[in-house]
């Protein structure tokens, strides 16, 4: 009988022979370290998910593999700057490596990361926080040699929207419930803002392409700030807070119209986005005068996305 330290339990047959798509493990955390956003490098923590696909005939993964790949990559590029999906493209090649008996790997990573911003009437620097998202997909040719497939970067960030609905609704009950004609005029000049409810609203934007094709996440989170009734900024002084508060009233959008706007916004910033990206964006609205969110999304191809605008 063999030993127990020579016995490999992973690599005996299972009792159900059937393929599963992907195994592995989940917010594995890693140390600070430079992260490349366009022109800009910042400090970020890094959760990282990594996974295989098991044969049939196999009965488990060896977890401690994906462990070691993750941390190999990350020991190996400490002190350089990276992108985070090449990033995750490095660990999901290791990942074949590792496992032969594997096929196809799966790298997932959320960044951390924090930014400066000017604050719109002071120019105070203000330190701004959003999250970067990396993901790779690798698969294995006949010889056995690794290479990306596809792979994507995107980010979330949050800002500020302020409902039209209500703001036309109560203005026109204002306007109903006035007998001043001097209030009535002010309240219909374009130039003096109208109260409405204003809401936090989260969006988040991820583009899957092809491996020969980069893209700057910072003008991501530019992009994603910059379609909402207004940005949201850690430092306010009161001349800031109003111009956010005046930013937000002059520019009322629904959760729809952030979708929309940053769906144009990308075409316009990458005009050579290649067609057969995946662009995916949510937007979400923590509704102040309701229980329940509201939610917006958008699955399209650049293709498509062009062929609309």
């Amino acid at each position: 009988m063999k030993s127990l330290d020579r016995l490999d339990v992973n690599l005996e047959r299972p009792t159900i022979n059937l393929e599963i798509n992907r195994v592995g493990i989940i917010n594995i955390h890693i140390p600070i370290f430079s992260m490349r956003i366009g022109d800009y490098s910042a400090l970020a923590i890094a959760r990282v998910s990594a996974f295989i696909n098991l044969p049939p005939d196999i009965k488990g993964i060896h977890a401690s593999r994906n462990y070691e790949s993750i941390m190999d990559v990350f020991l190996s590029h400490i002190g350089r700057e990276m992108r985070i999906e090449e990033f995750c493209c490095h660990i999901a090649k290791d990942l074949l490596r590792r496992h032969d008996y594997a096929s196809s790997s799966e790298v997932k990573m959320k960044c951390l990361i924090i930014f400066p911003q000017e604050t719109p009437r002071t120019g105070r620097v203000s330190y701004e926080k959003s999250y970067l998202l990396g993901r790779a997909i690798a698969v294995k040719e006949d010889n056995h040699n690794a290479f990306i497939i596809r792979k994507g970067v995107g980010v979330e960030v949050v800002g500020i929207t302020a409902c039209p609905s209500a703001q036309r609704t109560l203005l026109a009950e204002v306007m109903r419930m006035s007998k001043d004609d001097n209030i009535r005029r002010i309240l219909t000049n374009d130039k003096i803002p109208k109260a409405t409810h204003i809401q936090r609203t989260y969006a988040r934007v991820f583009l899957e392409f092809k491996n020969d094709y980069k893209l700057n996440a910072l003008s991501l989170i530019k992009i994603a700030r910059g379609s909402m009734s207004s940005q949201t900024y850690e430092l306010l002084k009161r001349e800031d807070e109003a111009q956010v508060i005046l930013n937000a009233l002059n520019n009322p959008m629904f959760t729809e119209d952030v979708v929309r706007k940053i769906a144009k916004r990308l075409i316009e910033e990458f005009p050579n986005l290649p067609n057969d990206t995946i662009i995916k964006i949510f937007v979400r609205s923590l509704e102040s005068i309701h229980q329940h969110d509201l939610v917006a999304k958008l699955y399209i191809t650049a293709k498509r996305l062009k062929d609309y605008l």
